[in-house]
């Protein structure tokens, strides 16, 4: 399988009253939203399909911009929260060293977070040696293959904070500086 696909659909009661809805009608507006096998939810029942409900309330929490269509901000929505809250708990400095641990959809959104609030040095850390480009055009600093032997050993401390997007299994947590 080489994708998977999540869908969304709106619940409400009328087009004019959009509330919290306690059932949604099988015939309500579906919006499909493309997502890479690597980003599959791990508690989908088949990770074919992952049905993805959304309630709407008199005041939502924030409202996404008119022109911006539910398949382009939901993927921001879904991996947003998850790349920015262990950066803003642990509370990136300038000067601070950051790595991202693969590169995937929160692995982007990580670099362009990390950047923005002030990271001196932003590395990614990816066993797949053609995604060079990708990151720096993106905004990463520097590049490691962590799965070439020479490479990881040279990064060893290198980094004050590490964003781990993948596995955790056989990491290579030796990139991370003591504490002091």
């Amino acid at each position: 399988m080489s994708s998977s696909r999540a869908s969304s659909h709106l619940c409400s009661k009328s087009n004019d009253d959009l509330s919290l809805a306690s059932t949604c009608d099988d015939r309500a507006p579906r919006v499909k939203l493309p997502m890479d096998k690597e980003f599959l939810p791990l508690d989908s029942p088949t990770q074919d399909e992952v049905e993805l409900e959304q309630e709407h309330v008199s005041r939502p929490t924030f409202k996404t911009p008119d022109n911006n269509p539910l398949d382009v901000a939901a993927p921001l929505l879904c991996v947003g929260a998850p790349a920015f809250t262990p950066f803003k708990e642990v509370g990136i400095k300038p000067g601070d060293r950051v790595g991202i641990l693969d590169i995937g959809c929160m692995g982007h959104l990580g670099i362009q977070f990390t950047k923005t609030m002030g990271a001196a040095v932003v590395l990614v850390f990816s066993s797949l040696v053609n995604k060079e480009q990708e990151i720096r055009r993106v905004g990463a600093d520097d590049f490691v293959v962590y799965t070439d032997a020479k490479q990881a050993a040279d990064s060893a401390n290198s980094v004050d904070i590490l964003l781990i997007t993948a596995d955790v299994n056989n990491m290579p947590y030796t990139l991370l500086r003591p504490v002091p």
